[in-house]
């Protein structure tokens, strides 16, 4: 039987600078603790005025934040939870998204207004899925276990980042060593 073929990995499309500054600030809003004000959330997303919710909900924090967190998790988890993931976002995705036409430099992008925060998490969560783009793989969850931070390395030739610094990576190793040990002594 002949071995497969190597195949390189996917290469990581590049984004327009809309899209990457979309998923930057979704991420960016998983992370956000404590929210404070809807307006803190808003101005991640360059909401216009007429767009924002005002400062009387708590929308964000106890509602759209939890899911949002519970689909990035789903994506890292694998392929059955990034099925599901593209299940529930392609019911949401508003038709209210205006997306306009951009040519330059020998390359088409989208310049889009977004109505709401709900809709930017949606698109940026799309553009994640988007297996053409290969981001799918490049987002990560920190594995210190009292961080959990999101990240997606954009820019990054190898493996994707784990930890959200090096700081977090070197205690995630000390957290994890003890287990590591016992594991190691009990294959001994």
């Amino acid at each position: 039987m002949l071995a497969p073929a190597f195949q390189p990995a996917m290469p990581i499309t590049s984004l327009s600078s809309k899209e990457r500054e979309l998923v930057t600030a979704t991420v960016a809003f998983a992370n956000l603790q404590p929210i404070e004000t809807n307006r803190q959330v808003e101005d991640l997303f360059c909401l216009a005025e007429a767009d924002r919710i005002g400062e009387d909900f708590s929308l964000y924090r106890a509602e759209l934040q939890p899911v949002l967190r519970r689909w990035l998790r789903q994506v890292i988890s694998g392929n059955g939870g990034r099925a599901q993931t593209s299940l529930e976002i392609a019911h949401l995705m508003p038709s209210s998204i205006v997306a306009s036409p951009v040519f330059v430099a020998d390359r088409l992008s989208y310049a889009f207004r977004l109505p709401s925060v709900e809709a930017g998490c949606i698109l940026a969560l799309a553009l994640i899925l988007d297996e053409d783009r290969g981001l799918t793989g490049r987002l990560q969850q920190c594995t210190l276990s009292w961080c959990g931070r999101f990240n997606v390395d954009f820019d990054a030739q190898s493996r994707p980042r784990k930890y959200c610094s090096p700081n977090h990576r070197m205690l995630a190793h000390y957290e994890q060593s003890p287990e590591r040990m016992r594991q190691w002594r009990k294959a001994a």
